[in-house]
């Protein structure tokens, strides 16, 4: 018989500096085998606001993976601030998306390029270590 696994899911949010938008912007919060797993990071404008919610969520235990669904910067721009919150963390990611993450300029232009303004909303990401990044 298989053991069945139960799953606490909670958004943690982060905040951007639109309030129109409100707490849209986080990630999704969940254990899976002992593992405490973020299901995407929000934005980098919203990402001390995310590290803030989780430490308190967390309550000094360790985050140990993030998952990225892509690399859009309101799903990935938080986890340079993410990983320096916890040194040990590490991230799954598309493998087509990790050049995106190590060296995020042409990402950024072309996030500026499509979303105009609103880009600024998200703000700019910064290079991650690829020793952190695990491709899938």
């Amino acid at each position: 018989m298989s053991k069945k696994h139960t799953f606490k899911t909670k958004f943690i949010p982060g905040l951007t500096n639109r309030p129109e938008f409100g707490s849209m912007f986080g990630g999704f919060l969940t254990e899976f085998a002992g593992q405490k797993i973020l299901v995407d990071c929000g934005t980098v404008s919203g990402a001390a606001n995310l590290v803030a919610n989780l430490r308190s969520e967390l309550q000094g235990q360790d985050l140990d993976l993030v998952l990225l669904t892509h690399a859009h910067l309101d799903h990935s721009g938080g986890l340079g601030a993410i990983f320096q919150a916890w040194p040990k963390t590490r991230a799954v990611v598309h493998a087509k998306a990790i050049g995106h993450l190590i060296e995020p300029e042409k990402l950024w232009l072309g996030t500026k390029k499509v979303m105009g303004e609103l880009a600024t909303m998200y703000g700019q990401p910064q290079p991650l270590d690829p020793q952190r990044l695990i491709p899938h």
